[in-house]
């Protein structure tokens, strides 16, 4: 979607914008489209839903070249209190016309697509002049920044899963709490990330990060607040595992990975108020480690008693097993927590593991400590993984009642070892 939180930071885009500015207000005074002047409130909003649309449909140029955003036409929507910006209001698809006059040609926009946001959306994306400037100037991500206040909710609900479809309609959040608590969390994390030093090498397909994507989203599921609650949003999590330890920096140091080990099935024997048996988790039998993993998994997540195996995992079994003797097998070896197979409990388990992670987060945070969360693991500089390290292992028995396993991870060409 149209994202109007976009700003203008180096002097050389501030320039640009003001310059194209002029050009847009010269045009209309040519061409009679106004006959007066705006007013002063309406001419600073003006200003900033130009500099909006710039910034952002050339962000999405960069992200990947000739890309489209949706936004919403529709007066309905923008006339109403409390969805967007105070300046995005019934005025925007004027603004958006007139940037694609042919003479200005800094926006090209198609109306009436059906988005996978619901509904039909409008898509805007770079015009030829807007493309030509970013070229000609070197335009870059480091030019831009998001204004946390603009952002939006910080926490998101969908709806259960739809036939046919991907994902459940996205949903009002409840108020009061739990939504409000979780809110005030993510938020504390968001300002806290707006001012960490990070960076990132060029990665080696030849991209860079947009280091000013650092607005992180909590993912509920099932029109319930306590199922998932993953992070979703920055610019760390689209990147690859071994990216990230190869190129990002917190702090202009080079960084950890730490990963909960076997997290699903511990946090269901801590549900379940078992002790977690010693050994190797997925080691069940003389069973294929990574076939049992994914089935254990499914088995987890699944409302419903499974009849086959699930999709690509019959190669990790020989032909001598079927699906329900490695289920029987997998059941002899955990059975404290078979009754939880088929009843869809992996969403409660994925929002016990986020409870973990935020509660980390924010007691490192407190520690003075950057720590970015990647689902079920956090990323950390070097010299904080032993503390990071206990941290989690700590919050992990606390939120579960199961003990915890973190597993530590570097670049593979780092010339140094962790400490064990």
């Amino acid at each position: 979607m149209f994202d109007p939180s976009r700003l203008p930071i180096s002097s050389e885009l501030q320039s640009y914008i003001a310059d194209e500015l002029k050009r847009i207000i010269a045009f209309e005074a040519k061409t009679k489209r106004r006959v007066r002047l705006r007013k002063v409130e309406d001419h600073k909003r003006f200003e900033r839903v130009v500099s909006a649309i710039l910034c952002d449909l050339a962000h999405a140029h960069l992200e990947e070249r000739g890309s489209w955003r949706y936004a919403t036409f529709s007066k309905e929507i923008l006339g109403r209190a409390g969805r967007g910006p105070d300046f995005i209001t019934e005025t925007f698809p004027g603004i958006v016309r007139l940037l694609s006059e042919p003479a200005i040609a800094l926006v090209e926009y198609e109306p009436g697509r059906y988005s996978p946001f619901g509904g039909r959306c409008t898509t805007l994306r770079a015009g030829k002049i807007l493309r030509s400037a970013i070229r000609k100037h070197g335009f870059h991500f480091g030019d831009l920044k998001s204004d946390l206040a603009l952002r939006g909710e910080s926490i998101r609900l969908r709806g259960p899963k739809q036939e046919g479809k991907k994902r459940g309609a996205v949903m009002l959040v409840p108020l009061g709490e739990p939504a409000d608590g979780f809110r005030r969390e993510v938020d504390q994390l968001n300002q806290w990330y707006d001012k960490a030093d990070l960076a990132c090498d060029v990665l080696p397909d030849g991209r860079r990060c947009d280091l000013s994507s650092r607005y992180l989203r909590r993912h509920f599921n099932n029109g319930r607040m306590d199922h998932g609650g993953r992070f979703f949003g920055a610019f760390w999590l689209d990147m690859k595992a071994a990216h990230r330890l190869q190129c990002l920096t917190i702090n202009g140091e080079r960084v950890v990975s730490l990963d909960f080990g076997q997290c699903a099935v511990r946090i269901a024997y801590g549900h379940a108020g078992v002790s977690v048996p010693a050994g190797d988790l997925y080691g069940v039998g003389n069973l294929s480690r990574d076939g049992v993993k994914k089935v254990m998994n499914a088995l987890l997540h699944s409302s419903k008693e499974l009849s086959r195996f699930p999709r690509d995992t019959r190669p990790d079994f020989g032909p001598g097993f079927g699906f329900h003797q490695v289920v029987r097998i997998i059941q002899a070896r955990h059975a404290p927590i078979a009754h939880l197979f088929g009843t869809g409990f992996g969403m409660t388990g994925f929002f016990i593991e986020s409870q973990v992670i935020v509660k980390s987060l924010l007691e490192l945070m407190d520690m003075g400590i950057v720590a970015l969360p990647v689902h079920d693991c956090v990323v950390v500089p070097r010299s904080a993984a032993l503390a990071a390290r206990d941290v989690l292992l700590k919050t992990f028995t606390e939120v579960t009642g199961a003990v915890g396993e973190v597993e530590m991870e570097q670049d593979k060409y780092a010339t140094t070892r962790l400490p064990q």
